[in-house]
């Protein structure tokens, strides 16, 4: 899965900040979501944020 994620507040963020992407099943109601894949990325170079989860 690929995507692309922005914010729109024009502020600078914190050294060290981290983007997180998590892919989750979210089909059956009666059981807790079951994470597929994430991916974290460097968040100093800021938005939007490209990111591919295998």
């Amino acid at each position: 899965m690929r995507g692309c994620a922005f914010y729109r507040e024009r502020i600078a963020l914190l050294p060290g900040a981290v983007f997180e992407a998590t892919l989750e099943d979210v089909s059956r109601a009666d059981a807790p979501a079951e994470v597929l894949g994430r991916v974290s990325l460097d968040a100093g170079s800021g938005s939007p944020y490209a990111f591919s989860i295998p």
